[in-house]
């Protein structure tokens, strides 16, 4: 059976007799791993590189595929001619392959992909505040996001935790021991981390265009991120983020 779909190159691995495996986020089906004979040069070898958008034909059998014909339709050329927007854009690919499962259609995160990639590749500074927005929505749109209901909208004298174990913010009175005694994972938050993260996941990306954030903000964010990603989701430190 011979399917067509939109999709992004998520990954490029070396296989035997010259092929190569080719890992899509697609619209249509999800992630899938397909087979591609294609040589290192010309616009259809174009569509088996990372930060490709294109148009594939897909040949489907029982349990592989194998793409037929490709047609680019957008190039992120420009993300790999900034070792900074490559170094962030190679994480959103490494993470998302991580956190995808094979064959779920997931439309949502394949246009999250489109927009974050057309974004970056506009972007001149502060592509780490386009980067954590990414990851939050990332989350939020397969299920994986902290609880944070409840939790700063109003400051007030408690202060705020995150039980990475529980996948979720709390507010502590201060006299309230944060792990009650328990060896769960808590991570000591601000009010203000917080709002950010939530105003990620209630906005669109298009509307961060010219946010950036603090350099204190956005250390403690990152902490945040990374320490939620390798203790709740169980995925330690990806190869792309050494880089970070």
């Amino acid at each position: 059976m011979r399917v067509e779909t939109e999709a992004i190159v998520l990954k490029q691995t070396k296989a035997a007799n010259g092929r190569k495996m080719i890992t899509l986020l697609s619209r249509n089906y999800g992630k899938i791993s397909a087979g591609s004979s294609y040589g290192p040069r010309g616009k259809a070898a174009l569509a088996t590189r990372p930060f490709t958008r294109a148009r594939y034909q897909i040949y489907k059998n029982r349990d592989s595929y194998n793409i037929d014909r490709a047609e680019v339709i957008k190039s992120y050329y420009a993300i790999g001619e900034d070792i900074e927007k490559y170094i962030r854009a190679a994480y959103a690919l490494e993470l998302a392959d991580k956190l995808i499962e094979e064959e779920q259609p997931v439309p949502e995160v394949y246009e999250l992909m489109s927009t974050f990639f057309s974004l970056m590749e506009k972007r001149n500074k502060d592509q780490d505040t386009l980067l954590f927005a990414f990851q939050m929505k990332l989350l939020d749109r397969l299920g994986y996001c902290p609880d944070m209901d409840g939790i700063g909208e109003e400051e007030n004298e408690a202060s705020v935790v995150l039980d990475v174990d529980g996948g979720r913010f709390l507010e502590v009175s201060g006299n309230e021991d944060n792990d009650g005694g328990n060896s769960r994972l808590i991570l000591e938050v601000s009010f203000g981390i917080v709002s950010v993260l939530r105003y990620f996941v209630r906005n669109p990306l298009e509307r961060l265009e010219k946010l950036a954030l603090e350099p204190e903000m956005a250390a403690g964010i990152r902490e945040v991120l990374r320490t939620y990603i390798k203790y709740h989701l169980q995925i330690d430190r990806l190869k792309s983020e050494e880089l970070l």
